[in-house]
């Protein structure tokens, strides 16, 4: 689904990303971890677009998108969510997913009409009804947005970007600051719509490992701007360069 060539990354003299190689399979759910400064999430926003890189390419279904803007990318089938959710505060939870519906439609060619209709479609409301059903939020759907906890944020933002039907689920730190309870919900959720026979392939960095653990088919790990390992969740428990720098002995032997 995605692969990495030598990709480098700078941001000024500082340089971020070394040479970063990675290869992620259609319907595996691949993690990367790391500590803070590691270059997660500059390496998310590499492969979605956001900011370009120096050296290497980014491939796409096949085809090499590195110079390619972050809208082609999600338009081609890759969806993302951030650390702080990114929604329509000022909007129902069931308007979020509308428009998140409208604007899918319109972009394949399946509008004619302005992008947010006033007045949506029975089908359009349908849907929403059934993504924010799968969010555990369908009691919340006449609620602003603003007004949700910080878990239910997070949930809707995922449900705006399920709503784009994405071919590659790109989750940035997507348990932050939650509750251990809105922990296990979110990672029952992310399991439910990914893994086998879902056609959906899943990109992840998290902190809490054991949502890595409980997810997971393969995992990388990153430090100061560098892939160190990358296995399944027994090779890397068993590496002891990433135990030395990241894990720590307790989940070691966990």
């Amino acid at each position: 689904m995605i692969r990495l060539h030598s990709v480098d990354k700078s941001y000024g003299a500082l340089k971020v990303l070394h040479g970063i190689e990675a290869e992620i399979l259609e319907g595996e759910t691949f993690a990367i971890i790391g500590p803070n400064g590691a270059g997660k999430t500059t390496l998310f926003k590499v492969m979605t677009g956001e900011v370009g890189c120096e050296a290497g390419t980014v491939e796409f279904l096949g085809k090499d998108v590195t110079k390619e803007p972050a809208y082609r990318r999600t338009r081609a089938g890759m969806g993302r969510t951030f650390q702080m959710a990114r929604i329509f505060k000022e909007m129902t939870a069931e308007e979020n997913i509308v428009v998140a519906i409208e604007a899918r439609a319109k972009n394949m060619g399946q509008r004619d009409t302005p992008w947010y209709q006033v007045r949506p479609s029975r089908a359009t409301v349908d849907e929403a009804g059934e993504i924010l059903a799968r969010l555990s939020l369908e009691r919340k759907a006449r609620i602003a947005a603003a007004q949700l906890s910080h878990g239910d944020k997070k949930r809707l933002e995922l449900g705006i970007t399920l709503a784009g039907r994405p071919k590659v689920l790109m989750l940035d730190e997507p348990t932050a600051g939650m509750s251990p309870s809105e922990r296990v919900g979110v990672t029952e959720l992310i399991r439910s719509i990914s893994g086998k026979g879902s056609g959906l392939t899943v990109i992840m960095t998290e902190h809490d490992m054991g949502v890595i653990f409980g997810l997971a088919d393969r995992i990388m790990v990153m430090n100061q701007g560098r892939k160190i390992a990358e296995g399944s969740i027994d090779d890397i428990r068993a590496d002891p360069v990433v135990r030395d720098v990241y894990l720590g002995k307790e989940a070691h032997h966990a």
